[in-house]
């Protein structure tokens, strides 16, 4: 986690009680825009089929590793709005990121002096999504909240050194938690952790997104 989100966090805790927050209007539309980090996470995948020139047979080959990239920037834009003090819905347009992912075969064990596979993805996933928003105020503008959702995403995939490239879909559960704070009439900030269930890949193995994003709204 980055300084920014633990700073973020202090900061939102502290002034959540602060004088001068303003009370959460009941209903309304609202507009906002967040920025934060993803985290994703893949499975190993079905494995691979290498054909064995001169013996006539093809050998399949499980993964025995996956490695993911480290955290990468995230991004997402909305529009909601407010049904009443404790409910709202909102409709997303959610980025995140794009990441690499290295998988390794051991096939010396198979195949005597066959050296290890490994196959090189860029992944980049990106898409819509519609959820609630249910909030619990606690006073001085200050509420915490949950979020159910459904993401209808997609995954752009580049493997290997000559780029082959494949479009998949990637429609998922996404839930969260997180904290807003109304410190002016119309203006209020956001911090939340959101999640993606796991979906199944053709080309890669399972994979879900875990992100903490820090974003302003504003009330229209």
């Amino acid at each position: 986690m980055s300084c920014f989100v633990w700073v973020a966090t202090i900061a939102l805790t502290l002034t959540g009680t602060a004088a001068g927050a303003e009370e959460v209007e009941e209903k309304g539309f609202y507009v906002g825009a967040a920025v934060g980090q993803a985290n994703h996470d893949f499975a190993k995948s079905d494995g691979i089929n290498i054909a064995i020139f001169g013996e006539g047979f093809v050998l399949h080959v499980n993964p025995v590793s996956v490695d993911t990239e480290d955290a990468v920037s995230a991004w997402n834009a909305t529009l909601g709005y407010r049904i009443n003090r404790y409910v709202a819905a909102e409709i997303s347009y959610m980025d995140f990121g794009d990441v690499n992912v290295v998988e390794t075969y051991d096939t010396a064990g198979l195949v005597p002096f066959f050296p290890d596979i490994t196959r090189d993805f860029n992944v980049a996933l990106a898409g819509s999504a519609a959820s609630v928003l249910g909030s619990i105020p606690v006073g001085g503008g200050f509420e915490l909240q949950a979020r159910i959702g459904y993401l209808f995403a997609h995954q752009d995939v580049v493997e290997g050194p000559f780029a082959q490239h494949q479009s998949l879909g990637n429609d998922a559960w996404i839930g969260g938690v997180g904290a807003t704070w109304s410190f002016a009439k119309r203006w209020a900030v956001r911090l939340e952790y959101l999640r993606t269930d796991r979906d199944a890949r053709e080309r890669l193995g399972e994979s879900k997104v875990e992100i903490l994003n820090l974003g302003a709204l504003f009330r229209l």
